[in-house]
C-alpha cells in the first residue's frame, strides 16, 4: 500500500506526525496490513507511548508471529517498560531468526548496560557495531559501558568513534566532558 511507504518516508524524515496519518489511513484500507501496525508501533515509540506502540506490534505479531520489525520493536518497548525478561526474548528471537540483523546485538547491548552488565554490553555492542559501524548510538553505550567500569581510555575512544560519524553528537561530547571531570577528580582527590 502506498500510504504505509509514505508513513515510512515520513517517519524516517522525522515527521512523525505524517507517519502516523498515513499509518492510520493505510489501515482504514486494510487493517490487517503487517508494516503499517508495525510502523504506527514504530510512532508511538518515538512519542514515548510505549503502551500504544505494545499493542500495535502485538497486533502485527498476531498476523504474522514471525515478523522481524515487530519483534524489535516489542524488544524496545519492553526495555523501556524495564521488563528485561521479556525484552531479552524478543531481541534474542530476532538474533536467532536474523543474525545479520545488527538491531539485535544492539537492543541486548543496551538491555545489558540497563542491567549494569558492562562487561556484556561491551561485547554485544561490538557485534553490532561490526554488522553496522556507523550506529553512533551502540558507540554512546559502549562509551558508557566502558566509562562505568572506569575504563576511561576505552570509553573516551567509543565517544570520538560517534563523533567522527557525526561531529556535533551532543551526548557523545557530554560523555568525554564526563570523563575529563572524572579524571580531574581522581587526579586531585576530589571524588
Amino acid at each position: 500500500l502506498g500510504y504505509s511507504g509514505l508513513g515510512y518516508a515520513y517517519y524516517f524524515s522525522g515527521d512523525f506526525g505524517k507517519a502516523k496519518e498515513n499509518f492510520e489511513h493505510a489501515l482504514s484500507l486494510k487493517p490487517d496490513f503487517v508494516e503499517s501496525l508495525s510502523g504506527l508501533g514504530w510512532v508511538y515509540m518515538q512519542e514515548g507511548e510505549y503502551d500504544h506502540a505494545g499493542r500495535k506490534f502485538s497486533d502485527a505479531l498476531n498476523i504474522d508471529p514471525q515478523n522481524i520489525d515487530s519483534h524489535l520493536g516489542l524488544g524496545w518497548v519492553y526495555l523501556n517498560q524495564s521488563d528485561s525478561e521479556n525484552s531479552r526474548k524478543e531481541f534474542e528471537f530476532v538474533k536467532s531468526t536474523a543474525p545479520e540483523l545488527a538491531e539485535s546485538y544492539y537492543g541486548l547491548g543496551t538491555l545489558e548496560l540497563s542491567n549494569n552488565d558492562f562487561e556484556n554490553a561491551v561485547l554485544l555492542l561490538d557485534e553490532s557495531l561490526r554488522l553496522n559501524p556507523n550506529n553512533i548510538f551502540a558507540y554512546l553505550f559502549k562509551g558508557y559501558a566502558y566509562y562505568r567500569q572506569g575504563e576511561y581510555s576505552a570509553a573516551e575512544s567509543a565517544f570520538q568513534s560517534a563523533l567522527k560519524i557525526q561531529p556535533h553528537f551532543y551526548e557523545a561530547l557530554i560523555g568525554i566532558g564526563d570523563i575529563r571531570v572524572t579524571r580531574y577528580e581522581l587526579e586531585t582527590g576530589m571524588d
